[in-house]
């Protein structure tokens, strides 16, 4: 049963769940801006990062919410759909970024700079 105390509860604790959740999509989108801009993989992970957070905050909220209204169910389930989406922007994160975290060349890249000296082999040995 709900009283005086719990729902003061929840309000306190939906509003810093809902506020730390709003406050993170605001970074998410200034460090998106700022990785457009600089055209920076880096600030681009951190960006989606930021996102994930915002989404574990707002799940956090979910589950708390579902908790003290007699649904416990929801907690676990927010908890595994929160899970899902993180482990796809971290694959995503990963996509992006490995190739540059080893040092590798886009094989795609690679083609090009093979099409690019030919053409300069090419000009040196007609002239």
């Amino acid at each position: 049963m709900l009283t005086k105390t719990s729902l003061h509860l929840i309000s306190w604790r939906y509003g810093w769940g809902m506020g730390s959740g709003l406050f993170m999509i605001l970074i998410y989108f200034i460090n998106r801006t700022i990785a457009v801009k600089a055209n920076s993989q880096g600030l681009r992970s951190i960006a989606k990062d930021n996102l994930s957070d915002a989404i574990v905050s707002f799940g956090t909220v979910i589950g708390i919410t579902g908790a003290q209204f007699g649904m416990a169910w929801l907690d676990p389930v927010t908890g595994l759909v929160v899970g899902l989406i993180i482990l796809w922007a971290a694959w995503g994160i990963f996509k992006e970024t490995a190739l540059i975290l080893t040092d590798g060349i886009d094989p795609k890249k690679i083609i090009e700079y093979k099409e690019t000296l030919a053409e300069v082999q090419g000009d040196y040995a007609s002239s």
